[in-house]
């Protein structure tokens, strides 16, 4: 079965675009592989660092939490002193007004 020459013709764009979307898909994730590579440099992060450079993210990540958890605990600290302050104050002016 022979395809008609307008037939062959839309196909034969179809199959050239698919394939310049292929390429162009190829050629964009190399320039941001670069891109990102380029980057790591500029900050001093090697592409053979990348063990080096997770650990320190991971240390990061465990510094934070522990001082997000220390700043949660003062704040409890706090409030409880705040709240022992109040009821001892309150405790010793029912104190002094009974006393009377």
């Amino acid at each position: 079965m022979a395809l008609e020459p307008d037939e062959f013709e839309r196909l034969a764009r179809q199959v050239a675009r698919e394939v310049a979307s292929e390429l162009r898909q190829v050629v964009v994730d190399d320039l941001v592989l670069k891109a990102i590579s380029q980057i790591l440099v500029g900050f001093g992060i090697q592409e053979d660092d990348q063990k080096e450079f997770r650990a320190d993210l991971v240390y990061l990540r465990a510094w934070r939490k522990a001082v997000q958890q220390a700043s949660g605990a003062g704040m409890i600290a706090f409030f409880t002193l705040l709240l022992g302050g109040v009821s001892g104050a309150l405790w010793l002016g029912f104190k002094a007004v009974l006393g009377k």
